[in-house]
């Protein structure tokens, strides 16, 4: 917890640079927790969502999945999480982040607790009815449909309210994978207990949200018309300094009364100035707002998360304006190193590359290319990365520009992925040496590397290129999952090249692995090798090992007298307790099959 705030106070040029990279050991630590205790305590760490000490952190999501994970597992026995979850449930129901919330949902399903947190929520008092609208829509499914109308059955609650909370539950989950809940709460209060909605009135109020939503975005394009909204909000609130829930609950207590509406765009904006210090002035935020660049900045990004994740379009004059931004901004841009070495991105650059795909401006064709050296995380396949840039600049330039990346060495384990994969299927030859030597030139993970070594093999056949890949390998590097990929197309050489790993002084580790695959092509003095390691080592677990189907290709008698010893092994008390993880039947399916070929011969 230490390192994410040293992480958090290293950089706080959001808009400059995305840490990606730096953040694995720390994400590997936290979800490497086990103790109820140590759980406990990594969940109140992130028990409020806009806590300053992770601001930065971006791989909370991950973390905090894998922590409700491991509470799950040890509910009931650790009953000290469903307090804590409840909690982070509350809290993040002032936010919009649905990741969060949906990680809790799953706790309370799995952990049969959902009723209870759903009671809870529902009767608290002092919630505000924007933040438990939201937590009560996003957790409706037919086991808490049933608690709603015991409720209103019992008469604890007023039919007219739910008929409210429906109509809210409708807005909560609108466009999302929660609007089934919220059809099905509206049905069964139709079905059951005879309540009517007044749709006309209920499209009219959506309409109205939806028209809200629609010039709350338009805003962002209106930087006087923004500052207006601006003035009025400050205004309405009565006070010249603001803490983040001053501004949260003030701009939602209005928009539950549509007709006192302040626009999301603005109020989220002010909001965002008061994260750094816990408060923002008006003079400040005026200040802020007068800025230029950082003020446009920060709009474009409020339009860049809407258009993700909201589901409003930009008008063509909108993506105009967009097109523009984009084109002064990567003309100051170096896009090449949108990606460093360390993994930081731009986050400028990943505001262009995203309205490039989705909103289809145009660049330079220069600044375009500069693309190949970029990628996001919501790639999708292959053909969403290249698709943009050919479009525009054609298939020739393009292929050129991948070329001349994959010759001059690229750094950045995804994009060379990318490049490579392109240049593999279209058949780019002229880069296909440059792809074989970052087989072994770049330490990348070893599943990127073995799929496009895959690809290269599928789509060429270069067998012996492959082989000479493997000769420069270092033995840390993905020499078994290349070793493997070629094992069925150069037997001779693998066999000879496994029996120069047991034959030298490497560790014996390697001999091991080299040994298992011996075993696969029959070679005696390999499997010897294998044998005895378990012979010598009775810890060693054979039954997990895979590689034990392969004793069935052991068909001549000179293997017997190991594999007879194997077989008695095989049949000791500790080794057949768990049917599941027996090994003896693979030990006799060999020998059945030594018995069938001896009998022939």
């Amino acid at each position: 917890m230490e390192g994410i705030m040293m992480m958090g106070k290293r950089d706080h040029q959001a808009h400059k640079s995305s840490l990606w990279d730096e953040t694995a050991q720390l994400k590997r630590a936290f979800e490497a927790i086990r103790e109820p205790r140590a759980i406990d305590t990594a969940l109140s760490f992130f028990e409020e969502p806009y806590d300053q000490r992770y601001r930065f952190y971006g791989e909370k999501k991950d973390v905090m999945e894998s922590l409700i994970k491991q509470a799950i597992t040890l509910y009931p026995e650790a009953n000290q999480f469903y307090d804590r979850i409840l909690n982070i449930f509350i809290n993040y129901g002032k936010t919009s982040d649905r990741d969060i919330l949906q990680l809790c949902r799953e706790f309370f399903e799995k952990t049969g607790t959902l009723t209870k947190a759903y009671d809870t929520v529902f009767h608290l008092q002092g919630l505000h009815q924007i933040q438990k609208n939201q937590l009560l829509s996003l957790a409706l499914n037919a086991e808490t449909i049933d608690f709603i109308i015991n409720e209103i059955e019992s008469g604890r609650v007023k039919p007219e309210d739910i008929v409210r909370f429906a109509e809210e539950a409708y807005h909560h989950t609108r466009n999302t994978n929660y609007a089934p809940g919220a059809k099905e709460l509206k049905e069964q209060l139709e079905q059951r207990l005879n309540i009517t909605f007044d749709d006309a009135q209920l499209l009219a109020r959506q309409d109205k949200r939806r028209q809200y939503e629609q010039d709350s975005f338009d805003l962002l394009f209106d930087e006087p018309a923004f500052k207006a909204e601006a003035d009025r909000f400050w205004k309405a609130l009565g006070k010249d300094a603001a803490s983040w829930s001053d501004i949260w609950e003030f701009a939602n207590s209005k928009e539950y009364h549509l007709d006192e509406y302040f626009p999301r765009s603005v109020t989220t904006i002010i909001g965002e100035l008061s994260r750094d210090t816990g408060y923002i002035t008006k003079a400040d935020a005026d200040a802020f707002m007068n800025s230029g660049i950082s003020f446009e900045i920060e709009r474009i990004d409020s339009i860049y998360n809407l258009l993700k994740n909201s589901g409003l379009k930009a008008t063509d004059e909108q993506i105009a304006y967009l097109e523009d931004w984009a084109n002064r901004t990567a003309a100051r841009l170096d896009i090449k190193r949108s990606i460093d070495e360390h993994g930081r991105f731009n986050g400028l650059s990943l505001m262009i590359w995203y309205f490039v795909k989705n909103q289809h401006i145009k660049l330079p064709d220069d600044k375009l290319l500069d693309f190949t050296l970029f990628y996001d995380f919501i790639q999708g396949d292959i053909e969403s990365w290249y698709t943009p840039m050919v479009e525009q600049v054609g298939e020739e330039a393009f292929n050129a520009r991948i070329i001349e990346n994959l010759k001059s060495g690229l750094k950045v384990e995804h994009v060379w992925s990318l490049n490579a994969e392109y240049a593999i299927k279209k058949g780019l030859k002229e880069s296909f040496d440059a792809i074989k030597s970052d087989l072994v030139r770049i330490n990348e993970v070893t599943s990127v590397k073995e799929n496009i070594a895959k690809l290269y093999l599928e789509s060429t056949n270069d067998h012996g290129g492959l082989f000479e890949v493997l000769q420069q390998l270092s033995p840390q590097d993905f020499r078994w999952e290349l070793v493997d990929l070629l094992f069925n197309g150069l037997k001779e050489k693998i066999h000879a090249y496994l029996l120069e790993i047991l034959h030298s002084d490497t560790s014996k580790e390697y001999k091991i692995a080299a040994a298992k695959r011996l075993t696969a092509l029959a070679d005696e003095e390999g499997f010897n090798y294998y044998a005895d390691h378990g012979f010598n080592n009775p810890d060693v677990a054979y039954r997990d090992d895979l590689w034990l189907s392969y004793l069935t290709g052991l068909k001549t008698l000179n293997f017997l007298p190991r594999l007879t010893a194997l077989l008695e092994q095989s049949l000791r008390p500790e080794n057949m307790n768990d049917v599941f993880r027996r090994y003896d039947g693979k030990v006799l399916e060999a020998l059945f099959n030594m018995g069938l070929q001896s009998e022939k011969t």
